[in-house]
């Protein structure tokens, strides 16, 4: 034994040793950034908001919701996304499906969340 550890001390110092093989690290799928089809349906359900069909808006914004968890770097979108659907479903005065939202808003984007409890506040959260 010892005269193996010799060995390859020896080895070691002459540079002859061959350093310690690293295991192969998994490879672990990243998710792909939010493609722009995704992110031009959602400026049309943000414009549905602006002509008032309030509730399409906010069916299509639950729908894009579920596609942008999948996607790295989507918490804009996301944010946005929430806030149509938020406002979608309090205007068609559909209070119970807006607050769950306005709760993502509030958690999303922390900059903005007085102004997201005080509309929760106004649907009786």
């Amino acid at each position: 034994m010892c005269a193996r550890l010799l060995l390859f001390t020896l080895l070691a110092i002459s540079g002859c040793a061959r350093p310690p093989v690293a295991s192969p690290t998994p490879a672990v799928a990243t998710p792909a950034p939010v493609s722009q089809a995704l992110l031009r349906q959602l400026s049309f359900a943000e414009s549905e908001i602006q002509n008032k069909a309030y509730a399409s808006a906010a069916r299509h914004a639950e729908d894009l919701l579920k596609q942008f968890k999948r996607f790295e770097g989507s918490q804009e979108a996301q944010i946005r996304a929430h806030k149509v659907a938020g406002v979608g479903y309090a205007k068609s005065k559909r209070t119970t499906k807006a607050i769950p939202h306005y709760r993502a808003l509030v958690k999303l984007d922390p900059a903005n969340k007085a102004e997201y409890r005080k509309v929760l506040r106004k649907l009786g959260h």
